[in-house]
């Protein structure tokens, strides 16, 4: 008993020590003092928050100043990371601003689809929830009936990259993934002030949060 009451009082002095070295503790000052709106909004990891936040992203009509290099980034992922996807050439080839973004379409979290390129891009998002009520299945055969000719691409997304029910149609990515595309895209462009400001709040929340 003695010895676990002497393990104990050691413990706690160690933690004391670490407490009180302030060297130690200034390199984590950036991610605890920062102003961050999703702190502040107390939305960090809502769901519908992310997927808000990810459609306008890949919507490469929108004002963020990044164009198509989500969208691109996104279907990029899928066609070099499982080989037997899409054709490459043809996928990679396609002017992405034809793309007409849509939330929550038939439940699904996110649509991206192409009429002239008969393409459709589909997103289910989870971050706390898990799959349920083959929901996957279900709307990929929702898909596959209102876009019979189109070529598809199914995307689960989750926090660790988790692979899918539906495994042989849903790619899965994680949100490493999502975080490399966006910081991997804002490299290659001059944003401003008030895009990179939220854009950064957005990728300093996914590292450290989800």
């Amino acid at each position: 008993m003695a010895d676990m009451q002497k393990f104990y009082e050691e413990d706690e002095q160690a933690l004391k020590n670490f407490l009180l070295d302030i060297d130690c503790l200034e390199p984590l000052s950036e991610w605890t003092s920062k102003f961050n709106f999703f702190d502040i909004l107390k939305i960090t990891r809502v769901e519908i928050r992310h997927s808000n936040m990810l459609a306008w992203l890949i919507n490469p009509n929108e004002n963020h100043g990044l164009g198509d290099l989500v969208i691109r980034g996104l279907i990029q992922y899928v066609v070099t990371s499982f080989s037997f996807a899409l054709d490459i050439f043809d996928t990679l080839l396609m002017d992405f601003h034809n793309f007409n973004i849509q939330r929550e379409w038939k439940n699904i979290d996110i649509v991206a689809v192409s009429i002239e390129h008969k393409f459709i891009l589909c997103i289910e998002n989870k971050i706390d929830s898990k799959e349920h009520s083959n929901q996957l299945r279900r709307y990929r055969q929702i898909v596959e009936e209102e876009y019979p000719n189109f070529k598809k691409m199914f995307i689960y997304l989750s926090p660790e990259g988790t692979e899918s029910s539906d495994s042989e149609f849903w790619y899965y990515m994680g949100y490493q993934d999502i975080l490399d595309i966006i910081e991997n895209s804002c490299k290659k462009v001059k944003l401003l002030p008030d895009a990179e400001l939220l854009i950064s709040n957005y990728t300093d929340m996914i590292r450290r949060d989800i």
